[in-house]
């Protein structure tokens, strides 16, 4: 018994460590709808009296919601200083809702939460993680009642039901949620502490199981003790329900099913029965009933139903969103760490699998052992019903309100769900190996709760990273127009120096934090196509991407000074991009009130009016298969490889046509130049220009990159001339060196044929 004990603290105290470090690694108002409730619990400590149901303020949204779970908060932190006002702490990532499909850390922080965690935030948060300890601990007792002579099979349970990642994420919010699952396991513990009065012991190990006693089940407890005890477990099972009314109003629905519970215990509507669910009735009354008689006398609301739809969206038909939310429920009920849909971890999907594999366990080792559940059906029909009730209600009324299907709305039924889980490990493994089978696979949660917040929470918020090696350094500083300095534009690099258009191509934006601004200011980082500015015009924007620093985790408003980090900002390319395209790169800070960018200046001083840097080379699909030709004929500067060229004619021009590759990347945009010169040495016509009209220049080219480029000469038909083909560098117009496709070097870096050839 001292073992078992002890045993149980370690795991209390693991479990508290594991919760401190899901409070750490999610920040402030990133749990689900903690900005209404923190909203409540400030108006609690400030005014000391509850707030209106239909407030006008901000932030009180869960006003609606009973008060125990938000008075205990206000009375435990009380001797905390409240460090900042909503207004002040809740302010939204406007690019939250731009996230990139798929891309898991990307905007996924819904507020601009502070540095740190503020004292009030943390002090609620533990007592809501206190609440979660004593479901790990009313989940111990149930499985020991379950089967009482496997104390190792109750720790396993609690522990499972403890470390499950959804659990501890809502265990560590400020809400009303943990104390709601509490009460409801709580609940369910009283009942089956019920039942078991009522009944012979339950045990797998037992072959020769007794026969269920009727009249045991029947009776009416007496001699007087029995009576005795009765009356108390009604007693307390009528405070629990009455905490819970006051907890949250969906948990009026313990009510009916404490009935249902009763009923399957007693397998009878009787005289007992009535005055049971009479005295469970008035105790429930009588500690919760205050507040909703309070509704409704002063809101005409009690069961604050006006309020709690009117947001709520049009209700949907089942047909419509039944399987989609069935699919939804399972990810966040096992996952999705978040207070909004994200990608999945290599971890979510291990505890995903693990909740089907336990799922397929428990229907096999049910079939196997069928003779012992219809023995033992009412234990059963207590376990399920409660999870059973929850996933009706989810699918059947509250899903049809929303435009989503959370899976934390089936915490209530958590406690007897993961029991039955590990009861099918239980039944269905041999008797030497049933308890450790069952304590291997709730290991299996413990460890996926334990990795959670470092694996799945902590990256979503710090998705930013120290600087490496930066592939494009620069040392260029951004002033506001006040003149101070804000940030050191360290560089940036290119993940793939090629993409296709309609991709998300990714830039790694590296900076130094220098001063805070007074509003956040944006990053923007835009694909540019400098090609109309060859005659005057603006450059296009083929692409761009705007964000908050840190993936709107390092808000300037609130990032730390002195501060080195890089972004993985992902850049979306438009699908109308005429390609081969060298985009050039635009990177820069920009207040989104007054629209002014905030100016570039070198480490002296001195203003860059405007800034662009290399980009990427925008191809198609059909531009990344090889030539069609053979091997290349020629070739510049051992790197650019001329394969085709053929002329053409069209009227009174001359139409060259030429294929290219590079086997490694130019440093350089190489001009290509063609002459047309008569048998007198006069020139009729040529043509100097980067290649496609310098709006796909060779420093662009890459390996595997097929280049064609046509270009027009205006020569009348039939008049003979010699062409002179070649490519140079500027400033210093030096042609690139040519050979042929044996190496043999060609005369003037220049290849030379006549129209026609």
């Amino acid at each position: 018994m001292k073992r078992d004990t002890c045993l149980l603290g370690i795991l209390l105290v693991v479990y508290l460590l594991t919760g401190l470090s899901y409070i750490w690694a999610t920040p402030c108002m990133e749990k689900p709808d903690e900005e209404d409730h923190y909203g409540y619990l400030r108006y609690v400590r400030e005014h000391r009296r509850l707030p209106p149901l239909a407030p006008q303020e901000k932030w009180l949204f869960e006003s609606k919601q009973p008060p125990l779970y938000y008075v205990l908060a206000a009375l435990a932190t009380a001797p905390l200083r409240d460090v900042a006002d909503p207004d002040a702490l809740i302010v939204q990532n406007p690019y939250m809702d731009l996230s990139v499909p798929g891309y898991r850390e990307d905007n996924r922080n819904a507020y601009l939460h502070p540095p740190t965690m503020t004292p009030v935030i943390f002090g609620a948060r533990c007592i809501s993680l206190l609440f979660g300890a004593g479901m790990v601990l009313s989940v111990y007792a149930l499985a020991r009642l379950l089967l009482p002579h496997a104390p190792l099979f109750a720790l396993a349970g609690a522990a499972a039901v403890g470390f499950q990642p959804m659990a501890l994420f809502i265990a560590t919010s400020l809400s009303n949620d943990a104390p709601t699952a509490f009460f409801a396991t709580l609940t369910i513990t009283l009942l089956v502490y019920r039942q078991r009065r009522a009944s012979h012991h339950f045990s797998f190990e037992n072959k020769a199981l007794e026969r269920w006693n009727v009249q045991t089940l029947q009776r009416d407890f007496h001699p007087t003790a029995g009576a005795r005890w009765l009356m108390l477990n009604s007693l307390l099972i009528g405070l629990v329900l009455g905490l819970s009314a006051l907890t949250k109003v969906s948990a009026l629905v313990f009510c009916p099913l404490v009935a249902l519970s009763l009923l399957i215990i007693r397998r009878r509507i009787d005289a007992g029965l009535l005055k049971e669910l009479a005295l469970i009735g008035l105790v429930t009354l009588a500690v919760g009933g205050w507040w909703y008689g309070r509704n409704a006398l002063v809101y005409h609301d009690p069961f604050t139903l006006n309020a709690h739809l009117a947001r709520t969206a049009q209700s949907r038909p089942l047909a419509d969103y039944l399987w989609q939310d069935l699919r939804d429920i399972e990810r966040t009920f096992w996952g999705n760490l978040a207070r909004v849909f994200v990608s999945q971890t290599w971890l979510d999907q291990v505890g995903l699998w693990w909740g089907r594999i336990s799922g397929g366990v428990m229907l096999i080792a049910a079939w196997r052992q069928r003779r012992l559940l219809a023995r033992r059906a009412g234990d059963i029909a207590l376990l399920a019903l409660w999870p059973a009730t929850f996933g009706v209600l989810l699918l059947g009324f509250w899903a049809r309100q929303a435009n989503w299907a959370w899976g934390r709305f089936l915490l209530p039924g958590l406690g007897p769900l993961m029991l039955l889980l590990l009861l099918g490990w239980y039944a269905l493994l041999p008797a030497r190996w049933r308890t450790w089978g069952a304590a291997g696979a709730a290991g299996v949660v413990v460890i996926i709760g334990m990795l959670a917040p470092w694996v799945s929470i902590l990256p979503l918020y710090h998705p930013y990273a120290p600087p490496k090696a930066i592939e494009y350094p620069s040392n260029l500083i951004l002033q506001d127009a006040e003149g101070a300095s804000i940030a050191k534009f360290l560089g940036y690099s290119l993940a793939q120096p090629t993409a296709i258009p309609g991709d998300y191509a990714p830039v790694e934006v590296c900076w130094e934090t220098l001063h805070r601004s007074a509003q956040p200011l944006t990053v923007f980082v835009q694909w540019l196509d400098l090609t109309p500015t060859r005659t005057g015009s603006q450059p296009a924007v083929v692409g761009g991407r705007n964000t908050y620093p840190g993936l709107g985790n390092l808000p300037t408003t609130r990032w730390p000074l002195g501060k080195r980090f890089c972004d993985r900002v992902l850049v979306q390319i438009a699908e109308d991009v005429p390609t081969p395209l060298g985009a050039a790169l635009e990177i820069g800070l920009w207040d989104t009130e007054t629209g002014e960018r905030l100016r570039y200046v070198t480490p002296e001083g001195r203003a860059v009016d405007w800034v662009v840097f290399k980009g990427i080379a925008i191809v198609d699909e059909a531009a990344q298969r090889p030539p069609e030709a053979r091997s290349a004929q020629y070739v510049f500067d051992g790197q650019i490889r001329l394969h085709n060229l053929t002329q053409g004619r069209v009227g009174d021009n001359l139409i060259l046509t030429t294929t290219w590759t590079a086997s490694t990347n130019p440093a350089y945009d190489a001009v290509l130049f063609v002459h047309a010169q008569n048998a007198q040495g006069e020139t009729l016509a040529q043509a100097d220009r980067q290649p496609l009209d310098g709006r796909y220049p060779t420093s662009y080219w890459y390996p595997g990159v097929v280049v064609t480029d046509v270009l027009t000469l205006p020569i009348p038909a039939d008049t003979p001339v010699t062409l002179t083909l070649g490519l140079y560098t500027l400033p210093d117009v030096a042609r690139l060196p040519l050979v042929d496709a044996e190496g043999v070097g060609m005369a003037d870096n220049a290849l030379r044929m006549t129209n026609g050839e």
